[in-house]
């Protein structure tokens, strides 16, 4: 099992994130852990401050804004 095999996923179920290696049926995990804290603190820290347009191989566009919210 190589870094080039892992595979990140979200559960709709639990809406965690998770990163590990797909079983052979690539559908199941055959080993997971749950990095939800650490994906969204490297998404904080990657698009704080501004806003990005992300294109995906379908052509559908969205766009990311973190904006930290601070209490009055």
């Amino acid at each position: 099992m190589s870094l080039d095999n892992i595979r990140l996923g979200h559960s709709k179920l639990t809406d965690n994130i998770f990163a590990g290696y797909l079983a052979k049926d690539g559908k199941t995990w055959s080993k997971k852990k749950d990095i939800t804290n650490d994906f969204i603190g490297a998404v904080i820290d990657r698009f704080a401050g501004y806003k990005e347009t992300i294109s995906v191989s379908d052509g559908r566009k969205f766009e990311i804004t973190v904006k930290e919210i601070k209490d009055s």
